[in-house]
């Protein structure tokens, strides 16, 4: 267990600096598209989990993507509040929207850079054609 700490934690500032170049080479092939894309604010280290997006056109983007092989997914497309354990006759708007606006790209340390131009192809053909 301890060599697994360590070898994690040796690997870890790898893994994070290889999520944020492939996060800044997507930023910089999508940033002219209709969607918002996920940014890092001044005096902030993000770790690049997730590449989150937003557009009006989510399953369109995210059918397209699929169908190319591409692990794209929408991780809540039931709103948290609308799930059967907590069925909430609450409202929301803003969990509503991103509901059925939002999607993640992957941009994992295993995604080369050529996988990255192939998923900022396959974003701008979906919401292009």
């Amino acid at each position: 267990m301890q060599r697994l700490r360590k070898y994690k934690s040796k690997n870890y500032q790898g893994f994070l600096i290889k999520r944020r170049k492939n996060a800044r080479i997507l930023s910089e092939l999508i940033s002219d598209l209709d969607i918002k894309i996920p940014k890092e604010r001044k005096h902030e280290k993000v770790n690049w989990y997730l590449y989150t997006i937003e557009t009006n056109n989510r399953e369109q983007v995210l059918k397209k993507l699929n169908s190319k092989g591409i692990g794209a997914a929408a991780y809540y497309p039931i709103p948290v509040h609308k799930t059967p354990f907590y069925n909430k006759k609450i409202k929301l708007p803003s969990t509503d929207w991103a509901a059925s606006h939002v999607l993640s790209l992957p941009i994992h340390p295993l995604v080369s850079p050529k996988n990255i131009e192939f998923i900022a192809k396959t974003v701008r053909e979906s919401l292009t054609r």
